[in-house]
């Protein structure tokens, strides 16, 4: 079995270096680094399979790792916490001084004991020796228990100083400004590992392979244990993944335009790639080959065609065949609200959208128009 002592505070990029412990063996986990310029830190448990050969017993990524240990710090440090901790701190206080007590009113009993005992010594007849060995056995044992509870009221732990008010009110100011201070670009990785060992003693570490999840139970300073759950990668998962949601409505506007097109309206969505990019045409078809998305194909007898197309068949303008799409006179869809309209190939045949269209190309719409403004103008006569 590996030894129990924390480990040290290691360089690189990994925050829990030398902390982490595999729940299955008890060994320390090794980080090591991998990814461009070789900053992304990865924890497992291979000393099995450096000494016999054997398969390692845990491995994971420690990107959400520790970003989630980072957070739990964060949620300790906070003012009401701090607050909750300085009061802790003084019941604790008292706990100890009252146990002080009660040793102390121990060892003053068995101080009179031995004095007693010795008194007793004293007075006896020297002559009588068996009498004498008995009250010296006796005043040993005095002696004895007193030097015990000596012993026991030295080692007693001295009592957590406890702050003034001032002192009190800096520290709840200093853990308010804790996130930002952390997410500084002048905030090293040593000085961030730093803090996280003056809360944290150990984390012991185990993977739940079925569920896709890494268990973490953390031993804070103080003797408080806290568990977390962060979910662990799936093979072709990583941090920088774009989201599924984006991958879904790509797919949908991948059948009605082309990657040129989509790029567009996912800006105007505001919308990111994985790595937190802007949309253009090439990291459209790059998400799409990715995940299998077929590009657009226009043919005219089965594709959806735009509200622009459809004025230009219809012979009116767009606003017309808007307001035919209003009147649920020609059906169409939006993907989403900024995406153009998608008119169905045959919807254009319908019987009543010639007779609307040739409504509005007759201006029936226009002297009907006419005829109410007429209408308005009889009532003010």
């Amino acid at each position: 079995m590996a030894g129990r002592s924390r480990g040290a505070n290691l360089g690189g990029s990994g925050l829990l270096g030398g902390l982490l412990r595999c729940k299955r063996c008890g060994r320390k986990l090794v980080v090591s680094y991998g990814g461009k310029q070789s900053r992304a830190a990865r924890y497992s448990c291979c000393a099995g399979r450096l000494r016999r050969g054997e398969q390692d017993c845990i491995s994971f990524g420690g990107v959400r790792v520790d970003e989630a240990v980072s957070k739990a710090v964060f949620k300790v440090a906070e003012p009401f916490a701090i607050a909750a901790s300085l009061k802790a701190a003084e019941e604790v206080n008292k706990g100890i001084e009252e146990h002080r007590r009660l040793v102390e009113l121990e060892l003053e009993s068995a101080q009179y004991e031995a004095q007693r005992a010795y008194r007793q010594y004293n007075k006896a007849d020297p002559e009588n020796r068996l009498v004498c060995m008995e009250l010296e056995k006796k005043w040993n044992i005095c002696l004895e228990q007193v030097e015990k509870i000596k012993e026991k009221f030295s080692s007693l732990q001295k009592p957590v100083a406890i702050l003034s008010e001032k002192e009190k009110q800096e520290l709840c100011d200093l853990s308010s400004d804790l996130r930002r201070l952390w997410n500084l670009p002048s905030t090293t990785n040593e000085l961030r590992k730093r803090l996280i060992r003056t809360v944290v003693k150990e984390i012991i570490a185990d993977v739940d392979e079925a569920n896709h999840l890494i268990l973490l139970n953390m031993h804070w300073e103080g003797g408080i244990h806290t568990t977390l759950e962060v979910k662990r990668n799936r093979t072709g998962e990583h941090t920088r993944c774009t989201d599924k949601s984006v991958v879904e409505l790509v797919r949908q506007l991948a059948e009605q335009l082309p990657d040129k097109s989509i790029a567009p309206i996912l800006n105007r969505l505001k919308l990111k790639t994985g790595a937190g990019n802007n949309w253009t045409r090439d990291r459209v078809r790059t998400l799409r080959n990715y995940h299998q998305i077929a590009s657009y194909r226009k043919n005219e007898e089965t594709n959806p065609i735009t509200l622009r197309e459809g004025a230009e068949k219809l012979g009116v303008c767009d606003q017309s065949v808007k307001k035919l799409i209003r009147q649920n006179i020609i059906n169409a869809e939006q993907v989403v609200s900024c995406a153009p309209w998608a008119i169905g190939a045959k919807e254009l045949e319908k019987e009543e959208v010639k007779i609307a269209v040739q409504r509005i190309k007759d201006g029936k719409n226009r002297r009907s128009a006419y005829s109410w403004c007429e209408g308005q103008l009889e009532l003010f006569q």
